[in-house]
């Protein structure tokens, strides 16, 4: 596939946590330079959560025919997440992974 992402074989990375009332959340992902490369916002709810993220850093979008790069997915390497509420913030380092897909010859 040259390089490019696997769809058929793309899943979700979960993000769970819990909140002792509903209130609003940012979760932020960081590069190892502290660079911020992802984050989103919304309305958490009292009791368990869970954010299921795509793994895309990026969204591209261009009108030219035939062009294939729409998503930039982050890189293999270390990183940290913060999960941001009013209360305070919460981190955490992940590694993510390169991985193969079954599909590939």
């Amino acid at each position: 596939m040259g390089g490019e992402t696997d769809y058929r074989t793309a899943e979700k990375t979960p993000i769970s946590f819990w909140l002792s009332e509903p209130k609003p959340v940012t979760l932020s992902i960081y590069d190892k330079e502290k660079k911020l490369i992802w984050t989103t916002s919304f309305e958490g709810k009292k009791g368990f959560n869970q954010y299921r993220w795509d793994l895309v850093a990026e969204r591209m979008k261009s009108d030219y025919a035939y062009f294939i790069h729409y998503d930039r997915f982050i890189k293999a390497g270390n990183y940290k997440i913060n999960l941001t509420t009013a209360s305070g913030m919460l981190t955490q380092p992940f590694v993510a992974i390169k991985s193969t897909s079954p599909y590939a010859r």
